[in-house]
């Protein structure tokens, strides 16, 4: 749908309220449009509305389960709020769908080390740096 592209085009160019109306648009053009839920729960997430965009997000999963944008900002909101088991439980899932990507694993990482986890932090972190995806070319 086209509101669900413009919705993302103007929230990557920081124009959350555009973003914001073709979410909107997008939404209530089909209510089972998972990327357009996301976009939806970027906006609230960027208005400071983290347990709606947390909803939104849980929404979007419900719609496409395997929706890989939905579970990392669910991951997102959950460790903003300070829910470091629930963003734990949304990251482990990624990490079970894209096995050595980066940023999952860094998420991985840098939730245990919130938790106080320093060995299962640093086991994450060194894979990571060993990873032949971690490293720079």
């Amino acid at each position: 749908c086209a509101s669900t592209n413009l919705s993302f085009l103007y929230f990557l160019e920081a124009e959350h309220q555009q973003a914001e109306k073709y979410a909107d648009i997008a939404v209530k053009a089909d209510r089972y449009n998972a990327r357009a839920l996301v976009n939806k729960g970027n906006c609230m997430f960027m208005n400071d509305e983290f347990e709606r965009a947390k909803e939104v997000y849980l929404e979007a999963i419900g719609v496409s389960a395997d929706c890989l944008e939905a579970i990392y900002n669910l991951g997102l909101v959950n460790m903003h709020i300070g829910k470091y088991q629930e963003a734990l439980l949304a990251f482990d899932k990624l990490h079970s769908i894209t096995h050595l990507n980066c940023e999952v694993m860094w998420q991985l990482g840098d939730i245990h080390e919130k938790l106080g986890n320093h060995e299962k932090a640093h086991e994450w972190f060194s894979l990571l740096v060993t990873s032949p995806k971690g490293r720079p070319t």
